[in-house]
């Protein structure tokens, strides 16, 4: 567990109640400091969690039975939650606040199927390079050997893309008209000149659950 920022503001005023004067900048400075420490600390832990990679997430792989997915592992994620449809049960991964993290769908066989990302705080690798949910989806594009595909669904459809084994989709939300219309023309995907600016990645995972 890494220490808080506020945590170590906390600590810093128990520890000046109890001894001699200090002077403001001293105060000031070992405050920065603390603070810094508390920062780094926060980054590592997020730096250091696992990457999702076309076959797994940490100890979630596809293919494991679901029966044995550890309960908790530190690092990642301390609980899960099944949900149950007619289609499929899926597994909220969640943080040390409840804050889902990641999904990972069994299509009723056992095993686990696909994993998905949630959390803008996890990240999936693609040869060097780390991407996330809320980033550019031009990085998608500027993938080596990124390619798009039509996916069908519900009388309608959507293009998505593949890069190194993962799959990629745009977030919808606050997309400009023209641009939306050719997200969802089968006819032909959307051209990379045409991708706005403001379209960020809305969807990491191993496959599609649909």
């Amino acid at each position: 567990m890494f220490i808080t920022a506020a945590l170590a503001l906390g600590l810093l005023g128990l520890g000046s109640c109890g001894g001699g004067r200090k002077s403001a900048a001293a105060d000031s400075s070992a405050m920065d400091s603390i603070v810094e420490a508390a920062a780094e600390a926060e980054n590592e832990v997020l730096e250091n969690r696992p990457v999702l990679t076309p076959d797994s997430l940490g100890p979630v792989k596809l293919g494991m039975l679901v029966t044995e997915i550890p309960q908790d592992f530190n690092g990642l994620y301390v609980s899960f939650t099944p949900e149950v449809t007619p289609d499929a049960q899926t597994f909220i991964f969640s943080g040390e606040k409840g804050e889902p993290l990641f999904s990972a769908y069994d299509f009723l066989e056992g095993k686990v199927d696909i994993i998905s990302l949630l959390s803008p705080t996890l990240g999936a690798s693609v040869g060097e390079k780390i991407l996330h949910i809320g980033d550019s989806f031009r990085d998608v594009l500027a993938l080596p050997g990124a390619s798009s595909e039509w996916i069908a669904y519900d009388e309608g459809g959507l293009w998505y893309w593949k890069a190194g084994g993962l799959w990629f989709g745009v977030n919808e939300a606050g997309l400009d008209s023209s641009f939306a219309q050719e997200l969802c023309n089968p006819a032909r995907p959307p051209k990379a000149a045409s991708m706005p600016e403001s379209a960020t990645i809305g969807y990491i995972g191993t496959g599609l659950p649909f």
